[in-house]
């Protein structure tokens, strides 16, 4: 992805040291800030290979929060459907011993057809 040459690699080895950091830190609108320039001479890369590297990142992250909201809605989703089989599940039974009482077989009655004496 990022080829980096041998004085790249060496910057990257050796610290930077606290005051030179900094001394390139800005003031913006009350934020501190550090130039794209400043930190890609810092990584030892070009500030075009930094700024999409940044890109790729915000991206990533971007994705990442969609999949966790998504997550958030289906596990709301899945819970609303265990509520309603729940009620369904308990309308169910009560149809089922209503049609147990219909299917139950009738009492025998002693009457008999005729007069009675």
């Amino acid at each position: 992805m990022i080829e980096k040459s041998k004085s790249a690699e060496q910057k990257l080895s050796t610290i930077i040291p606290a005051e030179i950091i900094t001394q390139r830190i800005f003031f913006i609108r009350g934020v501190k800030v550090i130039l794209d320039a400043d930190l890609a001479e810092f990584y030892g890369v070009s500030v075009r290979c930094l700024n999409e590297i940044s890109i790729f990142i915000v991206r990533t992250f971007i994705k990442i929060r969609e999949i966790l909201a998504s997550n958030k809605d289906l596990a709301q989703q899945i819970e609303e459907l265990q509520r309603e089989q729940k009620l369904q599940n308990k309308h169910i039974n009560s149809i089922y011993s209503l049609i147990d009482r219909f299917i139950e077989e009738p009492k025998k009655q002693d009457n008999k057809i005729g007069f009675r004496r």
